[in-house]
């Protein structure tokens, strides 16, 4: 998955059960889009994504503007999620349909039964619209039901908006003239005993006025119907109002979010209205009501343009049921934390339990088209606790190649952790042709036995589809033993595959403090292990994976050239048979043949199966706790090590140190080192390369202010010895000793960047994780990832992985299985 993220916290005080008062606070974070979905036919005309909807592994998406049956006749696509891929299964193009129908103008699905609306379809009427109701029948979607309003006219607009739950489908016709011209109508229908959709009622507002378009939006929530009413104008020139309906039983009382009182009589049953949503302070045009949902004990209503924030900003109001007066009461208002004008936040909305999307249009973001308005959707998330309720926005979803006006936003949808979401004007080979994007917000990995101060997630390697976990700070063979974790990714999920503990570990060893993997090999760094005489001398042991498939350690290394507080093991990397061992306290000589402790980096070589030392590698001239081999990275014959504080010239710059492999001697030649440019910024304090691209962390950058950290990026000519500089990037908000830059990673010409102890929201610790890419001349941030349940201490990003499949986070401060128990989260 790629997805999620955080934050801008809601915080609602009850005083009393119909009193509530509001505050936010936030930052703006963003997450990954997992997968673009786009049509695989060569319709020309589109507006695919004008609706969606999901459900379980189910997806259906309107186009309304397909036009094999003519003009905007429209048409569905059906998509089923495989392996995390969301597959064409089938489009439907009603045998019926003719120009102008809209076929897809509104869509919902529940388990195997697909509900869509066609708002000039012909029903009793021409052009007075319909709805075509699909069940899935041997795995093929066939038309079960088409159903219109028996009394409809031709401008009623049956099946403006539908939902759909359980055997219950409620309907939209805002252009029905019962109570005045346009002034809507909803019609809810049931199955009966033979499976048959009929109509249940007609249900009019009791205060409906020309022109409302009552049933714009609808939703549906057990017992309770919701219907939005855009163009009302009791607070205003279409200021808009919202209805909540309850069912009633022919004497029986309100069924509301519980039965009043039993029943003895016939079960005819009639929907009542039971409370108009209207906040005193709408003004004209804000549209309240252009998109509603209920879920459980709350109703959220969009009002897309409202300008109480900013022209035609949006926002989004939150009522909760007061369950002594079963009634509605205004909990909070919405916005978007980065809000502009004209961004219409509320156009659309889902909710799922405590989870609630809401689309925003014309959002102005810099990722994709700079500064356009492409639209965004942002994740809200409910965390109720007594009287109180917390509302955080979890994160901003946004197009990874918007442009403008794309519409991304026009539709949403939620279920479990997947979110669907709708950019009808989004254009590929055809303009407008549309698409739907895909994320997933779950990204937490369960990790068994965690426990007290494991501190898993501490380090992190991945080959292929197996992924090792370092938790240095286990306590299974005593305190700071250490234990690595082993996992294998299914196709589907990250499985759980060993636990691999070294022959010996004991107390204080930190086994896991670093791990890598190359195929059937896994390395584990234990800088602290002691050997007789020598504490914190420091060792790596190899296991390997046999023909069974189980893993089994086949050597523990000991230089033989190293003196106690060595911390050999304190960074590893392993490449196609070779290895090297960073040891970060390590002796060397300087260039008069002082005797000091800069560090040193050990190289290995598989020969024949056996692991052979071939060299130590200790810088020219080093100097006391230069910390020569802190940070190490092989790339084919290159190999990178950080010295972040090297002390050169007692000026404490650090530095990052460039060899190439020489076939000839077989030994690691200097060919360049690159040196910081400000006193103690850590300059090298992690390191990575691909293709010659060089990223180093200065976690200690006083760039902003004291320790908040940068990252440089360097790039190589062709001669493999030059290395230019081309960015330095940093952040915007960072805050003292956020430490951006602890953790870099770099592919495919994007950079990820870790700040393990940056604040969120006054939580001091937290943690994030920042992208930048370079889509033309110059880097660029992209996307941020931070904790939806973030609490002090995470340490989320303290190690950082992603490639082409898997993008993965350390936090080895999370809390989630005992303190400090430590996590890994898979976007």
């Amino acid at each position: 998955m790629k997805n999620i993220v955080l934050k801008g916290l809601y915080f609602t005080f009850v005083a009393s059960i119909a009193l509530f008062a509001s505050l936010f606070f936030g930052s703006n974070t963003y997450a990954y889009e997992y997968q673009k979905i786009e049509r695989n036919d060569s319709v020309e005309a589109g507006f695919f994504g004008d609706s969606v909807d999901i459900s379980g592994t189910y997806m259906v998406a309107g186009n309304i503007n397909d036009n094999i049956k003519g003009d905007y006749a429209g048409s569905i696509y059906i998509y089923q999620l495989n392996n995390d891929d969301w597959n064409q299964q089938q489009k439907i193009v009603p045998t019926d349909l003719k120009a102008h129908d809209r076929f897809g103008v509104s869509v919902s699905i529940d388990n195997d039964y697909i509900a869509v609306g066609s708002r000039f379809g012909d029903g009793v009427s021409q052009d007075s619209g319909a709805v075509y109701i699909y069940k899935k029948i041997n795995n093929t979607w066939q038309l079960y039901q088409k159903i219109f309003a028996e009394d409809g006219e031709g401008t009623d607009e049956f099946g403006t908006s539908v939902f759909l739950e359980g055997s219950r489908l409620v309907v939209g016709a805002v252009g029905d003239d019962d109570k005045a011209l346009n002034a809507g109508a909803v019609y809810v229908f049931s199955q009966d005993s033979h499976g048959i959709w009929t109509k249940e009622e007609k249900i009019l507002p009791s205060d409906g006025r020309k022109g409302d378009n009552f049933g714009a939006s609808v939703s549906l929530s057990g017992n309770l119907i919701a219907v939005g009413s855009p163009f009302s104008d009791k607070g205003g020139l279409n200021a808009g109002a919202s209805y909540v309906y309850s069912l009633k039983t022919n004497a029986c009382g309100f069924v509301f979010s519980k039965l009043i009182k039993s029943c003895s009589v016939d079960s005819t049953y009639d929907w009542v209205e039971k409370q108009k949503l209207l906040p005193s302070n709408l003004a004209s045009g804000d549209n309240f009501g252009h998109s509603v949902v209920i879920d459980g004990d709350y109703v959220v209503v969009g009002v897309p343009y409202s300008s109480k924030r900013g022209l035609l900003n949006g926002l989004v109001y939150v009522f909760r049921l007061d369950n002594v007066q079963n009634y509605f009461v205004q909990q909070v208002e919405l916005y978007n934390n980065d809000f502009s004008s004209a961004d219409y936040f509320g156009f659309s909305l889902d909710m799922y339990n405590d989870t609630l999307v809401v689309g925003a249009i014309n959002h102005i973001n810099s990722y994709g088209q700079s500064g356009f308005s492409s639209g965004s959707v942002y994740v809200f998330h409910k965390q109720e606790e007594g009287v109180y309720t917390f509302w955080t926005q979890e994160s901003e979803l946004r197009p990874s190649d918007g442009h403008n006006e794309d519409y991304f936003g026009q539709s949403v949808a939620i279920d479990n952790s997947l979110v669907v979401v709708g950019s009808p004007l989004s254009d590929s080979d055809i303009i407008d042709s549309g698409a739907i994007y895909y994320y997933d917000i779950s990204h937490k990995i369960d990790l068994p036995e965690f426990g007290y101060h494991n501190q898993a997630g501490y380090s992190i390697a991945v080959d292929g589809n197996t992924m090792v976990v370092g938790a240095p700070y286990s306590e299974f063979n005593g305190s700071k033993s250490g234990v690595v974790y082993v996992y294998h990714w299914d196709g589907t999920k990250w499985q759980f595959q060993t636990k691999l503990m070294g022959e010996g570990v004991e107390k204080g060893d930190l086994f896991g403090w670093s791990v890598d993997i190359s195929g059937d090999d896994i390395v584990v760094g234990s800088p602290g292990c002691d050997f007789p005489g020598q504490i914190d001398y420091g060792t790596v042991y190899i296991f390997h994976k046999s023909v069974d498939g189980n893993w089994q350690q086949v050597d523990k290394l000991y230089t033989g050239l190293s003196v106690g507080e060595s911390y050999v093991g304190y960074s590893v990397d392993i490449e196609n048979g070779f290895l090297v061992v960073g040891a970060s306290l390590d002796y060397s000589f300087d260039e008069s043949g002082n005797f000091n402790l800069s560090g040193a980096v050990y190289f290995y070589k598989k020969v024949f199966g056996v692991w052979t030392l071939e060299q130590k590698i200790t810088p020219e001239n080093g100097h006391h706790k230069d910390y020569f081999g802190k940070s190490l990275v092989l790339d084919g014959d290159t190999l990178v090590i950080g010295a972040p504080f090297d002390n050169e010239n007692d000026e404490r710059l650090g530095a990052v140190y460039i060899y190439n492999f020489d076939k000839d001697s077989e030994k690691y030649i200097l060919k360049n080192k690159i040196r910081g440019e400000n006193y103690g910024e850590g300059f090298g304090y992690d390191v990575d390369i691909e293709n010659g691209l060089l990223v180093l962390g200065a976690p200690y950058s006083k760039f902003d202010s004291h320790e908040t950290g940068a990252v440089y990026v360097y790039r190589n000519d062709i001669n493999l010895v030059d290395w230019n500089l081309e960015a330095i990037l940093h952040k915007t908000g960072l805050l003292s000793k956020d430490l951006f830059g602890f953790s870099v990673s770099v592919h495919n010409n994007t950079i990820m960047v870790g700040a393990p102890y940056s604040y969120l929201q006054n939580i001091e610790n937290a943690g994030s994780v920042d992208f930048f890419m370079k889509p033309g001349r110059v880097w660029l941030p992209a996307t941020q990832l931070v904790l939806d349940d973030a609490i002090s201490e995470n340490l989320f990003g303290y190690s950082v992985y992603f490639d082409d499949n898997f993008t993965l986070v350390g936090a080895p401060g999370a809390d989630y299985s005992g303190e400090d128990s430590g996590s890994i989260y898979s976007y």
